[in-house]
């Protein structure tokens, strides 16, 4: 018999569960886009939350295995909360699954406008899950990677640090290009760090392009998050100079191997860009989303 409970705040119920998801997330058949493959990553990002594990992760067990599971992060000024899952692994997939939704939904925020999955092409249960339960398919993206290998072909580049005389107009610019998405410009303000970076190219103290990147050295991985061009400076190599910026920083750190980016699959100036830096295709992705009913 399946039994659904919050997951536990004993912190060895939520290193399994970053164990059990990581096995998981590296077949395309479970892969859901939001989580990496490594156990401690995983529990890092869970931990990173914004709402506590506890209040935010659903398991189900059949006796005492771990069979299912399926939490959520939200962001407040977007009005939505991003799904991690469902992940199930079990035989009876969608009862799992199904189950792990009902029991979730009491602890969703009442305030947000929209759900949204991220999953790989290949999760056909996934998918199924969506279209069963009145998500709407958003779009289709790649996720591309680039190994520690390639670092040698990057070209030179004059793209630098962002400097606070351009906090201004790399918000604007950012949310110009990217409304509504998951950071705004002041979110990736105030996220900047030691492994959170943000280049830009100017041109006579005017603001052509930016790119905001993540790296995390204990894992040997980073992250492209935004890259965006104001359209007056389309087509004069401002791309792949940040690209080449913030590559040449983030392997900086000896432990990273691979960086990584998510791209809209209809994105073909992007997809180009990437291409010609030396970025490989890795997975298919699925954006779903619901409108969640007042």
């Amino acid at each position: 018999m399946l039994q659904f409970a919050r997951l536990t705040r004993q912190p060895s119920d939520l290193t399994q569960l970053a164990a059990w998801l990581a096995d998981l997330n590296q077949q395309p058949q479970h892969h859901i886009g939001y989580l990496g493959t490594e156990p401690a990553e995983i529990a890092q990002s869970i931990q990173d939350f914004d709402v506590l594990p506890h209040k935010a992760w659903i398991v189900a067990h059949a006796g005492q295995e771990l069979v299912g599971a399926l939490g959520f992060d939200i962001d407040l000024d977007a009005g939505r909360t991003w799904l991690y899952g469902p992940f199930a692994n079990h035989s009876d997939w969608p009862t799992v699954a199904d189950g792990l939704w009902s029991n979730l939904q009491p602890l969703l925020p009442q305030i947000t406008l929209e759900h949204e999955l991220f999953c790989n092409e290949q999760h056909a249960n996934c998918i199924a899950f969506a279209e069963r339960h009145g998500f709407r398919q958003h779009s289709h993206d790649f996720i591309w990677n680039f190994h520690r290998g390639l670092l040698a072909q990057l070209s030179e580049t004059t793209a630098e640090v962002l400097t606070e005389l351009y906090y201004e107009a790399v918000c604007n610019l950012h949310d110009q290009i990217f409304p509504g998405t998951y950071y705004s410009g002041q979110e990736i303000l105030n996220r900047l760090n030691d492994q959170r970076r943000m280049f830009i190219a100017t041109d006579n103290g005017q603001l052509l392009g930016y790119a905001y990147v993540e790296v995390e050295p204990a894992f040997g991985d980073g992250s492209i998050e935004f890259i965006g061009v104001d359209n007056a400076a389309r087509g004069r190599g401002i791309g792949s100079q940040l690209m080449a910026a913030s590559l040449q920083w983030m392997f900086s750190f000896e432990t990273v191997q691979e960086i990584n980016l998510t791209v809209n699959a209809e994105n073909q100036r992007a997809l180009g860009l990437y291409r010609r830096v030396g970025f490989q295709h890795a997975h298919t992705m699925c954006s779903f989303r619901k409108i969640v009913e007042k």
